[in-house]
């Protein structure tokens, strides 16, 4: 939790300083330093390593000493406390925090926090850092009053009390999201009034048609195929355009000043998959000391919760924040919950079976470092590890690469709207807060995530360090997803729609007609693959049975005809592109391509049937652990920076 006052709250007269007449003790050398590293009984080589690295890296020794394991937080804590001779506490659940102050200045600051509890008792809990020691020391001696109120806090204890402090109001938060603060933007409300009323009229419309006007249905035909050949020209200019992004690198004398990188991990029912996810997040090139790992589990969920602690256990920077349970039930809530918690300047969410390549957040940093503050976000693509698996893994790989190698970054070099992926998304925290977060309500967050910093004017870029993830090797496990994602589609859809206008302004057209395609003409695709398969095959067997039809049918025949085999073949041909040569022998899948498309058709039905009876169940996906390691063909070059 943030606390920001401004000027800052001062309860104990903080600001005067130590008085003139005692002055403060020397920042360098001195007895409290001294007594502190003594009771830690620390080998000068690891003293000198964590002061070269707080150096560098900006921080403190402190902090460094804890980040390579060299300390516990508890010793360190203790041992400050009696170079200091405080007693060593924490807030208690009846200590309300009421105010913050730095004593000093830079990353060695100690952070001071003024308490009062329901009996008006007051507190004062200090973080020092080992090079604060002395100034702490010197304003104890300054002013004697304190030590009744001062004792020296681990920094565990007091983010437990933070997390609590305003648990009920950011549960709240979270539940209502964007519901609350931005109805128009929410999916809570699927259809308003003014779309029921259109539905309405347009169903009314259609069926009065269908009686009294006989091309009625080769109308929709025409509509239908027109929306699909939209979608296959998106597909070919992605394809004939393979242009991307190309960020210039920072200068190699300049001096890489790390920021402080936040990783937010949903999880439920995933106990299972806790461990090799906090290992396979410690191998990210990132200073331990600059980052902060948020597993993110439902109170609820005994399993995960205990299994997150334990992986927790010694590692740095990592915590275990438990969301409430309340309705909805969804991984943007729990992100919600979490987001006021985090500390750092950049954001990045992974899923439990994420595999994210070493020097992804290296990556992403120079992007951002090298771009203005429009940048909002950055996506890295998503790689399928167990594509031979069997026809639907292998299909499910392909799909990802046409779209997270293919037409993702197309669409960000043309700075056109960019629906996220639900994992692997790097945010300036900044504009993260400002657009709202996520929509706790909406199935597909990240999609519709996408469109609002679009829309708020921000940009949205893409990497190529990618993130290895599992597809679903069951039918019994893909479809509940690909319905879940068709469904969130559908709520995307319905809720930028409520005013035309004015997302046709805030996109502009390009950026609105690629809105339709992208949304409604992926639906109308995704429901049509049967259609147009079926129309195609009843055309020709009609044209050999009675001769060629009328202009108008032939066109439009020949019209499915290319939503048939371009759609295809620009699908195909995107997939072989994107793909890393060792991954080209999945293109073998492509036998099965249309089986896959009409197993799509079916999800989409299901999905639209269940956005009118659950429009916010979260069909959860199970994940099973495994091990995949990184292989240099498939590896992208290191950047330029490198920390470990």
């Amino acid at each position: 939790m943030r606390i920001a006052y401004a000027p800052p709250l001062d309860p104990f007269g903080l600001d005067q300083g130590p008085s003139p007449h005692i002055p403060a003790a020397p920042l360098d050398g001195t007895d409290a330093i001294a007594r502190a590293l003594r009771h830690l009984d620390l080998a000068p080589a690891d003293i000198a390593a964590a002061c070269l690295r707080a150096d560098r890296l900006g921080t403190d020794a402190a902090t460094e000493l804890l980040a390579q394991g060299v300390v516990d937080a508890g010793a360190l804590a203790e041992a400050m406390a009696r170079a200091l001779q405080l007693p060593l506490d924490g807030p208690g659940d009846d200590d309300v925090i009421v105010g913050e102050h730095r004593l000093g200045s830079g990353p060695s600051a100690a952070r001071l926090v003024a308490t009062c509890s329901r009996g008006f008792r007051r507190k004062l809990f200090i973080l020092p850092t080992l090079e604060s020691l002395p100034l702490v020391a010197g304003h104890l001696a300054a002013a004697p009053r304190l030590r009744s109120l001062a004792r020296v806090a681990a920094v565990g204890a007091l983010l437990t009390r933070e997390e609590a402090h305003d648990l009920g109001e950011r549960a709240e938060r979270a539940r209502l999201s964007l519901a609350a603060s931005d109805p128009e933007a929410s999916a809570r409300t699927v259809v308003t009034g003014h779309q029921g009323l259109c539905a309405g009229l347009l169903i009314s419309a259609l069926v009065a048609c269908a009686v009294t006007w006989p091309g009625l249905w080769v109308s929709l035909h025409a509509a239908t195929s027109l929306v699909f050949f939209g979608c296959v020209l998106l597909r070919w200019a992605a394809l004939i355009d393979p242009g991307v992004e190309r960020p210039s690198c920072p200068e190699a004398s300049e001096r890489p000043l790390f920021p402080v990188y936040s990783i937010l991990v949903p999880l439920r029912d995933e106990a299972h998959m806790v461990m090799p996810l906090v290992e396979a997040l410690n191998t990210l090139s990132w200073p331990r000391s600059r980052r902060e790992i948020l597993l993110v589990c439902e109170a609820d969920d005994r399993a995960t919760v205990a299994a997150a602690q334990r992986a927790s256990e010694g590692h740095h920077g990592v915590r275990v924040i438990q969301v409430p349970p309340s309705e909805p039930r969804t991984k943007p809530k729990a992100l919600n919950f979490a987001l006021p918690l985090v500390r750092g300047d950049f954001v990045v969410l992974y899923d439990a079976e994420d595999r994210p390549h070493p020097d992804q957040l290296l990556q992403a940093w120079q992007r951002f470092r090298s771009a203005d503050a429009g940048l909002a976000c950055l996506q890295a693509p998503l790689v399928i590890g167990n594509g031979a698996s069997n026809w639907i893994t292998g299909l499910f790989a392909l799909e990802y690469a046409a779209l997270f190698r293919g037409l993702l970054p197309w669409l960000a070099r043309h700075r056109l709207p960019l629906p996220l992926g639900g994992t692997s998304n790097h945010f300036r925290r900044e504009a993260l807060v400002s657009v709202g977060g996520w929509d706790s309500h909406n199935v597909t967050e990240d999609a519709d995530l996408g469109m609002r910093l679009h829309r708020r004017g921000y940009r949205t870029g893409t990497i190529d360090c990618p993130t290895l993830e599992d597809a679903p090797t069951s039918r019994r496990v893909w479809f509940p997803q690909r319905m879940r994602w068709m469904k969130g589609w559908m709520q995307t859809w319905l809720v930028h729609m409520r005013s035309p206008l004015r997302l046709l302004r805030d996109l502009g057209p390009a950026g609105f007609a690629v809105f339709q395609l992208l949304f409604l003409g992926m639906l109308v695709a995704g429901a049509a693959h049967l259609f147009f398969a079926l129309a195609v095959a009843w055309a020709t067997i009609d044209i050999l049975r009675h001769g060629a039809p009328g202009l108008i049918l032939s066109l439009l025949y020949a019209l499915d005809i290319w939503n048939v085999v371009g759609g295809t073949l620009g699908f195909a041909l995107l997939a072989w592109r994107s793909l890393e040569p060792q991954e080209r022998p999945l293109a073998r899948r492509l036998i099965w391509m249309h089986a896959y498309w009409l197993l799509t058709s079916c999800a989409t039905l299901r999905a639209l049937w269940q956005l009118v009876r659950a429009p916010h169940r979260w069909e959860k996906t199970p994940h099973t652990p495994v091990v995949t390691d990184w292989r240099p063909a498939t590896s992208p070059a290191a950047p330029v920076a490198t920390a470990r």
